[in-house]
């Protein structure tokens, strides 16, 4: 088997190790890493970092196994995204699961509600919303990695695209994109997703609609009162 692959060590400037990885060629020099890491990187080390390889010569499963031990002896100092070092709160994470999934069951409930009552359908999705908040900002971790506030941050876009298609129906256009806008400030990670893209096209269109019947609206009662 190949030995080509060798351990590293990220340190910030006084020598403290803040990352362990594994690679091949330049990989240890390599700024292209996950957003825990470039944020650390960023704001705390102001872009600063020594790299030092730990063992090299190593076959890919040697590297994964030694570098899976330096991880766990680390690990509560370190910034790797698969980490056991990392503190979770496990009872947290399980009330926050319990509290998703309630609201989930409530959601799909609300949606066969849609054609015979589209109102309390309405009411229903922002109380899904108010309750998908609450358990969102739960604090489910501790530790250096929390602390970088990286993470899903797109909450339960379907949630809003049921509201916002509701709104539309009722014909209450402006409180669908203030919806829309509310909820992209508070998750804008959702504008990478598909559903997010489709919610925030949709709202679009509906903002140049309503931008032009305002501006025809503006015209015609200047001709009328000229």
């Amino acid at each position: 088997m190949r030995k080509d692959f060798y351990v590293y060590f990220h340190k910030d400037q006084q020598g403290s190790i803040f990352y362990v990885g594994k690679g091949t060629k330049d990989r240890a020099w390599s700024k292209d890493r996950h957003l825990v890491w470039e944020r650390y990187v960023s704001d705390r080390l102001n872009g600063q970092f020594n790299v030092e390889i730990h063992r090299d010569g190593l076959t890919e499963p040697e590297a994964e196994e030694l570098e899976d031990e330096l991880i766990s002896e680390y690990g509560a100092q370190l910034i790797n995204w698969i980490n056991p070092g990392r503190n979770f709160d496990f009872s947290a994470l399980e009330k926050y699961h319990q509290l998703r999934d309630a609201n989930r069951k409530y959601i799909s409930e609300t949606k066969c509600l849609e054609k015979t009552d589209t109102d309390e359908s309405v009411k229903r999705y922002r109380a899904a919303l108010n309750a998908m908040r609450e358990y969102e900002s739960m604090t489910l971790e501790r530790g250096l990695v929390a602390e970088m506030g990286v993470g899903p941050d797109w909450g339960d876009p379907n949630i809003l695209n049921r509201l916002t298609i509701c709104l539309v129906a009722l014909g209450r256009v402006k409180e669908a994109i203030d919806e829309a806008e509310r909820y992209f400030s508070e998750f804008p990670s959702a504008l990478n997703l598909t559903m997010g893209r489709q919610i925030d096209a949709r709202i679009q269109k509906l903002k140049l609609k309503e931008m032009k019947e305002n501006t025809s609206s503006k015209y015609s009662r200047s001709l009328r009162s000229s």
